[in-house]
């Protein structure tokens, strides 16, 4: 990848120095040529590493989108070379690819920032219902409708829940084994996939959990009948208990 970008004077980070800290304003992104860095994010006053990127991979590259404030802290985990790349060598290389590449890539990127704003200011009502709605958005943008169910590449999904949630790839990955094991959501790490078999019984299971919390939502007409269905609220009770049991088994309660 970094040999199809104009020249620009490669940057030199030495392990453990910081490229850019969670809050900060930018206006670059990065290619890494040569060593690692990894991505952190402070949470509760706790450092949380949400992913760990090497050659090739690239990071920031929001800031050239019009979401120039950094969300999350990069240093160097070993002796790191960086190519940056500002807006003004970006769009050089978008003059080399069709317009309506460019118009695909700008729509996902916005359609992803607008998706992050809303997950980040709503979903309070619990984990699994943090994750679960993130999962469900991210699978929906980045998916292709298969036979009956939405199907993504898992890897992307993913960074970017750990990205909108700020967690850890060994939490995300937990509860994903979680939700699989109710069939919620299922996935292969094998064939890098991630898929939701239905997409109406996730939508109940979380209006469900919604529900469970808050008492404004036992109020709507969609909580009402969906209360009405006797069979499909035992089921979710049951699903509901063993993910909360599975949690204390983890927690040690």
């Amino acid at each position: 990848m970094a040999e199809t970008v104009v020249k620009t004077t490669p940057i030199f980070y030495k392990t453990g120095e910081t490229i850019f800290k969670e809050g900060d304003i930018g206006e670059k992104m990065y290619i890494i040529k040569s060593g690692r860095v990894e991505v952190v994010k402070k949470i509760h006053d706790e450092e949380v590493v949400l992913a760990t990127l090497e050659q090739n991979s690239f990071f920031g590259e929001m800031a050239l989108f019009g979401d120039k404030r950094r969300t999350a802290t990069v240093r160097a985990v070993e002796d790191t070379e960086l190519i940056p790349i500002n807006k003004r060598i970006l769009d050089v290389q978008l003059l080399r690819v069709p317009d309506w590449f460019v118009a695909i890539l700008r729509t996902l990127v916005l359609r992803l920032k607008e998706t992050n704003k809303r997950l980040k200011s709503r979903y309070t009502i619990s984990l699994e219902y943090s994750l679960l709605k993130v999962f469900f958005w991210i699978i929906h943008l980045y998916g292709e409708r298969e036979k009956g169910s939405t199907k993504a590449q898992l890897g992307p999904v993913i960074r970017e829940v750990q990205t909108v949630l700020g967690v850890s790839k060994e939490e995300a990955m937990t509860k994903l084994k979680d939700f699989s094991f109710v069939q919620l959501i299922k996935f292969s790490e094998a064939k890098n996939e991630i898929f939701i078999p239905n997409a109406d019984k996730l939508k109940d299971f979380l209006l469900f959990l919604q529900g469970k919390q808050d008492k404004r939502t036992r109020l709507t007409h969609a909580f009402e009948a969906l209360q009405k269905d006797t069979v499909k609220m035992q089921y979710f009770e049951k699903i509901y208990r063993l993910l909360t049991r599975k949690k204390g088994e983890k927690t040690g309660a």
